[in-house]
């Protein structure tokens, strides 16, 4: 299938410069005038107004037109200056590829999802797959189409997959699967292999929808790929050791990162012990970062805790991205 053209967007003109200048970060030839920047401020939408929410939860997550009227004012409403990516997805954030695998999805007040747990007992499980007859399938791949159909606006993201402990975190519950860990060690190494697996056939089923349309693949992250990049997110790891991570988890993770070309760790507040994975693992292109937080509490921490581990990596060989939200982050 041949790729799609990278033009500009209504939402950012330059969209070609900013591809470009993306490619040659991941090529390492990035000109030294500056650092790749992603930033964004707020401008007049009064074309794009925000559309009043439906008074049910569900309709605020399956309302088709809702859904993409409030896409368009969330992209719209910014002007997007240096590399940021004017990017939006699908309405299913935080538990896609739980749902996916048959997750009950709970919608949730702030507009995320959650996923119910669906396995009370393993020995009644004897596949892990993409469950196509979900309701929840069939309203991904229509808002996918509905966002196709304006892909001259803006950049569409891959779904928030999740990585694959997060993915059986939805799918058991968490205390479940921690027991798990130490009672059925062996169901939970066959479970996350079949989750992997899924992860990359979804993966790549959504992906082609999107090529019809635009080149490359961009994640939540605000980074953008020319081929094939994807977000290792493994928040229940944060639960975990590194040594249980790289026992369980890690071989499957890697399995699913051979078949991208780029990869990045999602390095959390609470999971900088991670920073040893990304450095040891081949697979793993880079870090990616948020604003380092007081013990204990939420309270932000000066970027410069973080620099010795920004060097480490970045003298490995791996990518840096520190992602921040608000102007105390910047600190």
């Amino acid at each position: 299938m041949p790729h799609a053209r990278i033009g500009p967007l209504e939402s950012k003109p330059d969209w070609p410069a900013a591809a470009g200048r993306w490619t040659a970060f991941w090529n390492d030839e990035i000109p030294r005038d500056r650092v790749l920047m992603s930033l964004r401020v707020q401008r007049d939408c009064r074309d794009y107004p925000a559309p009043n929410p439906p008074s049910n939860l569900e309709a605020y997550h399956t309302d088709l037109d809702f859904f993409l009227k409030r896409r368009l004012h969330e992209v719209m409403r910014f002007e997007y200056l240096a590399e940021a990516i004017p990017s939006t997805w699908i309405s299913i954030t935080g538990a896609y590829l739980g749902i996916l695998l048959g997750g009950r999805l709970k919608p949730m007040e702030n507009g995320v999802v959650h996923s119910e747990p669906c396995i009370r007992d393993w020995s009644t499980v004897e596949r892990i797959g993409v469950d196509r007859r979900s309701r929840w399938y069939d309203l991904s791949m229509r808002q996918l189409d509905l966002l196709c159909r304006h892909a001259d606006k803006f950049v569409i993201r891959m779904p928030d997959f999740h990585g694959i402990s997060d993915a059986l975190c939805s799918l058991r519950g968490g205390t479940e699967l921690a027991l798990d860990l130490h009672d059925q060690p062996d169901k939970i190494q066959w479970a996350a292999g079949q989750v992997g697996i899924a992860w990359k056939e979804a993966w790549d089923e959504a992906h082609a929808i999107l090529s019809r349309v635009q080149a490359g693949s961009c994640i939540w992250l605000g980074m953008w790929h020319p081929g094939r990049i994807e977000v290792i997110q493994e928040d229940f790891a944060d639960n975990l050791s590194v040594e249980q991570y790289r026992e369980y988890f890690l071989p499957h993770d890697r399995a699913f990162a051979r078949s991208m070309d780029r990869t990045v760790f999602h390095l959390h507040n609470t999971m900088m012990r991670y920073q040893k994975i990304v450095l040891e693992t081949q697979e793993i292109s880079g870090g990616q970062f948020s604003p380092p937080r007081a013990s204990g509490t939420m309270d932000a921490l000066p970027i410069s805790t973080e620099l010795d581990m920004f060097r480490r990596l970045q003298q490995a060989g791996k990518k840096t991205w520190y992602l921040f939200l608000d102007e105390e982050d910047t600190r």
